[in-house]
């Protein structure tokens, strides 16, 4: 894994150009890379006009949808995690979580979504992160009004200043949409991006590196280069551990939620395989207000969260923490954030990730 950048304390709000060039420079030198990831995991080239019209899609594989912004209040949960310089494989989504991880001093993240069309947004927006400053991003992605997406947003001239900083994949892909006579009509909230938030004080609380300037510059101090796998995240997993490949944290966000109990559990059993030692698989829920108490989901139906899973593959994992905080923008419903860690010793108790 790579050398993580010293947490700085951000005193001048202006523009370093210096780190502004190295970023570009590190962006530019992964290119090859991930169109060699693409090409291998066979994300081709599309028309916009030929990906279905679905903004909420049952079957995620293969969609090129792409969450806009988060859907979770990582603002609540993620100060609350110990980050500093851990390696993270993380599923992509919006990218806010893999943003926000850098802002609180991840060492560097690989994502991995099973909708090529995350991927690609996600290469968009790191992009973004290492190209405008805070304003001009709110401005590009969102707006910066009220409202979290309108027809200004995503402007041509400011996408001009993106374009070499993409893979040849992302950047062909993205020059359907991002037009000088007008934005393709499929680059909206009901088509090609799912959009869920609509306040924009909202956005700025729940992505947590929104939240000020000072935040979002910690974010582009730490920031290295994420490489994109358009693939299931049990095959990352899976091809993680074949590679000997190390992770301090596995984030899997509410992936768990979609998954049949086989699948939920051959997903831990593999993440369990790419963890150190003291490593840990995060997870989240969504929970409405009626059935939060005890608010265990099946995944964990019949367990208590201080004792060892027993059954299957999950023998050796042990609930290391967990906590319920608001999902930010739908004030009947809570987000149960869950730490899951091997226990290498059974019956040893260990310390939560998240502080109570």
């Amino acid at each position: 894994m790579s050398e993580s950048r010293p947490l700085i304390e951000i005193i001048s709000e202006s523009k370093d150009e210096a780190l502004h060039d190295s970023l570009r420079r590190e962006l530019k030198a992964v290119k090859p890379s991930q169109d060699a990831i693409y090409q291998k995991l066979g994300v081709k080239p599309i028309r916009p006009e030929d990906i279905p019209r679905d903004d909420s899609p049952k079957d995620f594989e293969g969609r090129y949808q792409a969450y806009n912004f988060t859907t979770e209040n990582l603002g609540a949960y993620m100060p609350h995690m110990d980050l500093n310089g851990k390696g993270i494989l993380a599923v992509a989504g919006s990218s806010d979580f893999s943003i926000a991880a850098y802002a609180l001093g991840a060492k560097d993240i690989t994502a991995v979504d099973i909708m090529p069309g995350a991927c690609l947004f996600g290469e968009l927006k790191t992009a973004g992160l290492v190209e405008f400053d805070r304003e001009d991003f709110m401005d590009f992605f969102a707006t910066t009004g009220d409202k979290v997406f309108d027809s200004v947003s995503f402007d041509y001239h400011k996408y001009l200043r993106l374009r070499d900083l993409l893979s040849d994949t992302a950047r062909s892909f993205f020059d359907q949409l991002i037009r000088p006579e007008g934005n393709h009509p499929s680059l909206s909230p009901d088509h090609l991006l799912i959009t869920k938030i609509q306040s924009m004080e909202d956005l700025k609380n729940m992505s947590y590196y929104l939240r000020d300037n000072k935040t979002y510059m910690q974010a582009q101090a730490r920031f290295k280069p994420v490489l994109y796998y358009p693939q299931s995240i049990t095959d990352r997993l899976v091809d993680a551990s074949h590679g000997r490949q190390k992770y301090d944290m596995v984030y899997l966000s509410n992936v768990p939620t979609y998954l049949k109990d086989e699948g939920k559990q051959r997903v831990i059993s593999e993440g369990r395989r790419v963890l150190t030692p003291k490593g840990n698989i995060i997870y989240t829920q969504f929970r409405s207000n009626d059935d939060i108490d005890p608010y265990r989901s099946e995944f964990e139906r019949g367990l208590d969260a201080h004792n060892t899973f027993t059954g299957g593959s999950l023998k050796g994992m042990v609930v290391k923490s967990e906590a319920m905080v608001s999902t930010g923008y739908e004030p009947d419903h809570k987000l149960v954030v869950r730490s899951l860690t091997p226990n290498y010793s059974l019956g040893r108790r260990l310390s939560g990730i998240l502080r109570r």
